[in-house]
């Protein structure tokens, strides 16, 4: 596939058409501390924008296939909150872990990491 033929390439290279705006985020970090093997975990990450123009979500990546994600809406207006709602699955992982989603956006800092934390056990 060429690059230009990428979805989420495409959603990148159009945020630089429209403004920047802020986002904040309550915790970018969520640990769950010791955890069994085959639970499914779901950080919810908080966030606002913060900013004067809409915010807009080009993508959210996670890491690992092991992890899914749901974003409440993907145009969030000045000085509104929204959520976006990281699960992982920890069947056949032991140990302590951290998983990454990368977020793409309209804002400033075009990219945010959110991790998610757990050690877990037998």
């Amino acid at each position: 596939m060429d690059i230009g033929d990428d979805p989420d390439f495409i959603r990148l290279s159009l945020l630089d058409s429209i403004p920047a705006t802020e986002i904040s985020f309550e915790n970018r970090i969520i640990d769950f501390g010791n955890v069994t093997s085959d639970t499914i975990l779901t950080a919810n990450f908080y966030f606002k924008n913060t900013g004067n123009h809409p915010l807009v979500i080009a993508y959210v990546h996670p890491d690992c296939s092991c992890t899914n994600f749901s974003i409440r809406e993907d145009t969030i207006e000045p000085k509104e909150n929204s959520l976006i709602s990281v699960e992982f699955n920890t069947f056949g992982r032991y140990g302590y872990q951290t998983i990454f989603a990368t977020l793409a956006c309209n804002s400033q800092e075009r990219f945010h990491l959110l991790s998610l934390k757990c050690n877990i056990t037998e």
